[in-house]
């Protein structure tokens, strides 16, 4: 593999592959190991807490950071109430990228029940459409104001669940119908409810249902009765228009590896579609703009093709936890879904994590580091016959050279696991 940050350049993919937001995992130390091998076309950024992003706490220039790929970064805001979410849009808005995300989808307890993450889908649609229309305003007014408006976030989208247990589709669809309503361009939709577990398999079915009615959505018109009780502008029928915190705050984000609360436990169409003069728009003028993501279970190539067999229509794939794992997955889903060129490798698994643990102290504050690391080991362990031993050891390592010894008397031990052929 090759340290400099170069990778192979390759013609735009069919199947969009995404990085998923993830706490304490996806920073720019783990784009840029991705970024070497290539084949990821998004990187959404670990859920950046909105009220301490506008606080300016000392630690918020790193959930903010843009290596090494800036035009490909997605940010994702989450909190408890409207006010910070879109005060904290007009922030990274005029960071570039892509789009921003809202995230609706974090089922974490700590988070769930101060009102955020998945707690968004469980209130009044009026308020959650509310709260979207107005970050859609701000960055449709930032890209009017803007010297170049193509140097300002464009896409606005929300990453969801399916809801409770014991959610209906018609519920689901009406949360659906609300996003398209309120400018969402982009759902990336998590096939699983709030209580269920990763040893649940996703259901991906639900992705095509979710393609086949945003579909259908387009062609009703006028909208429903349904659809115009959380409309908030004025259309008839036939219109659409601290991450530096302490232990007892919110954002608190070393929860996963310390006891404190917190706010990040979790796991291209065109802004344009609300681009509407005099709100003379129809719905499917916005829903030919409207892409669905899949996410959940993608740990190989095989398991990719199978989840877009089940779910066709969908425009892409999002990548969580196995992307951790094994960064050169995109690259590999890549090859064999787009074409993208990827030649056969020998990797070596030592040399990788060297290159890593460096890329984590020069892209992240020292007070990070640990924890950073914990959770990076907590997945990548899993390439390892006896990741679970191995994986004990790393979490109480006190440091990087710790930990590099270790896995280096571990790898003089497996010779065999040192090398992998991608």
């Amino acid at each position: 593999m090759n340290n400099e940050l170069t990778n192979t350049t390759h013609t735009k993919k069919e199947t969009q592959l995404i990085l998923a937001p993830m706490a304490t995992l996806s920073h720019e130390a783990l784009r840029r190991a991705i970024f070497r091998f290539g084949g990821c076309d998004e990187y959404y950024c670990e859920m950046i807490h909105a009220s301490s992003l506008i606080a300016g706490g000392q630690f918020e220039k790193y959930y903010i950071s843009q290596g090494p790929e800036p035009e490909k970064m997605v940010w994702q805001l989450t909190d408890t109430s409207a006010e910070p979410l879109i005060k904290a849009a007009s922030i990274v808005a005029p960071l570039g990228g892509i789009g921003i995300d809202i995230n609706m989808g974090c089922p974490a307890p700590e988070i769930y029940k101060h009102g955020a993450g998945m707690m968004w889908m469980n209130k009044d649609l009026s308020e959650t459409g509310r709260m979207l229309e107005k970050i859609a305003a701000v960055m449709q007014n930032q890209q009017h104001g803007a010297d170049d408006s193509s140097a300002i976030c464009r896409r606005l989208s929300v990453k969801c669940r399916l809801g409770e247990d014991d959610f209906t589709e018609s519920g689901f669809f009406a949360f659906i119908d609300m996003l398209v309503s309120s400018g969402v361009t982009q759902i990336v939709l998590h096939p699983r409810t709030r209580k269920q577990k990763y040893s649940r398999p996703a259901r991906w079915t639900y992705v095509q249902k979710l393609c086949e009615h945003i579909t259908e959505l387009g062609a009703k018109n006028p909208l429903d009765a349904t659809a115009q009780n959380y409309i908030t502008h004025d259309c008839t029928p036939n219109d659409c228009s601290a991450h530096d915190c302490t232990p007892h705050d919110f954002s608190a984000q070393e929860s996963c590896v310390q006891n404190t609360v917190s706010a990040h436990d979790c796991t291209p169409n065109d802004f344009s579609a609300r681009d509407c003069s005099a709100h003379d728009c129809h719905m499917n003028d916005i829903t030919k703009h409207i892409s669905v993501i899949g996410n959940g279970g993608i740990s190989s190539v095989e398991s990719a093709k199978a989840a877009l067999a089940t779910a066709p229509a969908a425009d892409g794939i999002m990548l969580a936890r196995y992307a951790v794992q094994k960064p050169w997955l995109f690259a590999q889903i890549a090859h064999e879904l787009n074409g993208m060129p990827f030649e056969k490798q020998t990797l070596d698994l030592y040399e990788f994590t060297e290159q890593y643990l460096s890329d984590i102290r020069e892209c992240q504050p020292k007070e990070f580091w640990k924890t950073r690391t914990q959770r990076f080991f907590a997945y990548f362990c899993d390439n390892f016959s006896f990741g679970n031993y191995l994986k004990a050891r790393m979490l109480h390592a006190e440091n990087h050279t710790e930990q590099l010894q270790i896995l280096k008397d571990y790898l003089e031990k497996q010779t065999n696991e040192r090398f992998v052929s991608l």
